[in-house]
């Protein structure tokens, strides 16, 4: 017992440095963690370890891919859905039908059904990609749609390894397979969109932020137990729910609840990813062992796993060639339309002005129409969202640059290792194929891990583009406009006009920046020379705030309605969020007190009863 938790603590202390060792050894943090694990495997005072592989697919893997959905715009997944499904799913399939047929030539005994089980352990990709790459500042598009792959991949893996293995002991049609698929997929996207609904609607109704920690942490098994229950794909389930909340969180859940909530999932993905890998490097000590006992050596192994990954990368360079050019093609056809969209975006905005009033009925081809404010503005968000497409895609253009990154960064991991130890213990050669598994990852890992970071600087991809002020303009504007919409409480415009001051000096002062807003009011009477009492300043305080409070939550909802138009780029609608739940939360800290308890009325009677005292705050 103590020396499991000798363990635990160093790798931990292992883990929380694992960023800057990777600066000294020259590799990224994964390898190291691989690596510092393979060496604690030979340790000779640990023994053989072998960790059961539903922990990673069913404990590890459910809330990994469920943290990156929650933080993926659905606004950029929905972009790039075309190339993600290539990617997680015909690829997947591709790949594992051609090492399949590599691994049945190769390994003497196990058959092509095996052979393609094995082909798709090899097939999904690791997560360690994504973050090598952003950290180069390669496009926005280009790490959405590997992240996208990661999210989807290990489920159309672990499909086409079940069904693979399901035609061992049976007879099963490629259209049996394929309606397996498909149902795993439509129960895991219904499972997972109802879980996000739920969760989102119980979390919004729970005011301990550390309650609501809790919830969301249970959320991706909320998910993926019962889609798990139902035959569908838990991993699958688990993604739909995280980009539900993702794309609902803002809207619906308290600033506070989504900063801590954040911060978790920040630190698990941290201790998950580096324990994975950790787990990966200490097992294959065991996997060796078992392998010695076999017949078939640690060679062939070496030979096997070498030829498997020449041939993931070939296989992917030759399904990432056609996205390129296709990619090419489609944004030629989009341009084509931009100058159509631009005229109906000018139309849009004169239609939007002219309805801002109330309903106006229009007359086209000899037909009279009733155009509603609503209707107005729904028609011009769909043009400016098909701008904000073309906009998009133009910018961030998938070419033969984007194309040798997307190529170069499909390298496997963990989950090769966890899939390859779910082969039936009847299967032919098991620990050598799990052996073939490991090595693969490892290779693909150290090779391709350690020098992806060397070929984005050497190919140029196209780097994402900062915000710009012109775009925050934008969207401070649309904060100033939502701000003025908001009625100033009368009470405090009757309060701050007793000091002497006209209404427009008051709007003005009061039209401020939200974070600034009440310690400026409450100043502002400070400065006045007029005597208060403790109350009054309280009475002022707490509707200046409440008030401030307000605005933050019209500029929000302002942002939020603009957001699935694409007008704006999620990373700047991100950091404007990030200033006002930062403010929101700051406004409430100095506020709590005035806000949830009554303010006392200094001209109630002395012998009225105390509850009777506490004058309204609006």
């Amino acid at each position: 017992m103590s020396v499991a938790i000798l363990i635990f603590v160093v790798a931990m202390l292992l883990i929380a440095a694992s960023d800057r060792l990777a600066e000294h050894t020259g590799v990224v943090a994964p390898v190291a963690l691989l690596a510092l694990g393979i060496i604690v495997g030979f340790t000779p005072w640990v023994p053989d370890i072998s960790v059961d592989p539903q922990m990673i697919v069913a404990v590890i893997l459910p809330p990994l891919l469920y943290a990156t959905a929650t933080s993926m715009p659905t606004m950029d997944f929905r972009r790039n859905l075309t190339p993600i499904a290539v990617l997680s799913v015909l690829l997947v399939a591709v790949s594992a039908v051609v090492l399949g047929f590599i691994f049945e030539k190769m390994v003497p005994g196990i058959g092509l059904a095996v052979g393609i089980a094995l082909g798709a352990v090899a097939s999904p990709t690791d997560a360690v990609a994504t973050s090598i790459v952003r950290r180069q500042g390669v496009s926005n598009r280009l790490v959405t749609v590997l992240e996208g792959e990661g999210l989807i991949n290990d489920a159309s893996a672990l499909v086409i390894m079940s069904s693979a293995l399901a035609a061992v002991a049976a007879h099963v049609t490629a259209g049996e397979v394929i309606g397996h698929f498909a149902q795993e997929v439509i129960v895991a996207l219904l499972i997972g969109w109802l879980a996000g609904e739920v969760m989102v609607w119980v979390r919004a109704r729970v005011g301990s932020v550390t309650a609501d920690t809790v919830l969301s942490l249970v959320t991706p098994f909320v998910a993926y137990l019962p889609a798990n229950a139902l035959h569908g794909s838990g991993l699958v389930a688990a993604v739909i729910a995280g980009l539900v909340v993702g794309r609902e969180a803002p809207e619906r859940l308290h600033s506070s609840h989504r900063v801590a909530a954040g911060q978790m999932w920040a630190t698990l993905q941290l201790v998950l990813e580096s324990t994975v890998f950790g787990l990966m490097g200490i097992q294959l000590p065991g996997i060796l062992h078992d392998v010695a006992r076999g017949e078939l050596h640690f060679k062939l192994a070496a030979i096997v796993a070498g030829v498997g990954l020449v041939a993931t990368i070939v296989v992917r360079a030759v399904m990432v060639v056609p996205l390129v050019l296709g990619s090419s093609r489609r944004n030629n056809r989009r341009e084509q339309k931009r100058p159509r969209l631009e005229m109906m975006n000018e139309m849009a905005g004169k239609m939007t002005e002219k309805v801002k009033d109330g309903p106006t009925t229009v007359s086209r081809g000899g037909r009279s129409m009733t155009i509603t404010p609503e209707r107005a503005s729904t028609f011009r968000h769909r043009v400016w969202r098909a701008l904000a497409d073309i906009d998009y895609f133009t910018e961030q253009s998938f070419g033969p640059r984007e194309g040798a990154v997307i190529v170069w960064s499909g390298m496997r991991g963990a989950v090769t290792l966890a899939a390859a130890q779910m082969l039936p213990e009847s299967t032919p050669h098991r620990s050598f194929l799990i052996l073939v598994a490991a090595l693969l990852a490892s290779a693909s890992l150290a090779i391709q891990g350690s020098t992806l970071s060397l070929l984005v600087r050497l190919v140029k991809p196209t780097k994402t583009r900062p915000v710009t002020r012109a775009e925050l303009r934008d969207i401070y504007g649309r904060m100033r406009e939502a701000a003025q919409d908001v009625p100033v409480p009368p009470k405090l415009m009757a309060m701050l006009n007793a000091q002497g001051e006209d209404d427009s000096e008051v709007t003005g002062d009061i039209r401020g920046p939200a974070v600034s807003l009440a310690w400026n009011l409450t100043s502002r009477m400070r400065e006045s020379g007029v005597t208060l009492t403790q109350a009054q300043r309280n009475q002022v305080s707490a509707l200046s705030f409440r008030y401030a409070l307000d605005v933050i939550a019209a500029q929000r909802n302002a942002l939020l309605a603009v957001r699935d138009t694409g007008k704006f780029r999620p990373q700047a609608l991100d950091s404007v969020f990030a200033t006002l739940d930062a403010d929101e939360m700051a406004l409430e800290l100095h506020a709590g007190p005035l806000l949830t308890q009554g303010i006392e009325d200094p001209n109630a009677p002395a012998d009225q009863d105390p509850d009777d005292r506490l004058a309204p705050l609006e």
